[in-house]
């Protein structure tokens, strides 16, 4: 059965798995994201190398992989490192501010998800990427959105985020997928991703 056709039965769960070193990100994702119905927490990991153990068993659909592990970063590669494990399994980048690199060997890595946490004001946008990548779409914030249709629409601007051969290539991989993004009208302008995960771990801790 397709992930579409599984996400319209009445029982599907989603398995996700969240790779994140930050303890108050991790905790607010497990408890936003462990409020629904139809999502379910298999594992989350601070460490990449005890997420990549965890994952044969845990079998997720869906990994909600940060990009920066201390200083490192890791991201990308464990990102490859999932979809070598678990070629179906879904991978959504939920980062602070990438580089522009990180953005292209994101791409190149198969993630097909992008969520910048500063532009994250409301929890059901990350709900959502998980629910879009799962139907094999894939999910941009705006920023990263602006930054991939800037390149492929002018290919000899190519000095910050995609280099022109690289260009093409995600030229093809936003024409293979269809790309959905959040719109910046419908949310507050940012403020610190700390304040709102910890805004929403104290109101799932009532």
């Amino acid at each position: 059965m397709s992930n579409l056709c599984a996400l319209n039965a009445l029982d599907t769960v989603i398995k996700v798995f969240i790779f994140e070193d930050s303890w108050m990100c991790q905790e607010a994702l497990v408890a936003v994201l462990g409020q629904e119905a139809n999502l379910q927490i298999v594992g989350a990991a601070a460490i990449v190398a005890d997420g990549l153990a965890a994952l044969p068993m845990a079998k997720p659909d869906v990994v909600v992989m940060d990009l920066r592990f201390g200083q490192e970063v890791q991201g990308i590669t464990a990102t490859r490192q999932v979809k070598a494990l678990l070629p179906d399994a879904q991978v959504v980048i939920f980062t602070d501010f990438p580089q522009g690199a990180d953005l292209e060997e994101a791409i190149q890595a198969s993630a097909t998800g992008f969520l910048l946490k500063n532009e994250v004001q409301d929890p059901a946008i990350v709900v959502n990427a998980i629910h879009t990548v799962y139907r094999g779409e894939a999910y941009l914030t705006p920023t990263i959105a602006t930054q991939v249709l800037q390149k492929i629409n002018d290919p000899a601007a190519c000095c910050g985020v995609l280099d022109y051969q690289r260009t093409q290539q995600a030229a093809g991989y936003v024409s293979r997928r269809k790309i959905n993004s959040t719109r910046e009208s419908s949310f507050s302008k940012p403020t610190s991703p700390m304040r709102w995960y910890s805004a929403t771990v104290q109101r799932w801790r009532g």
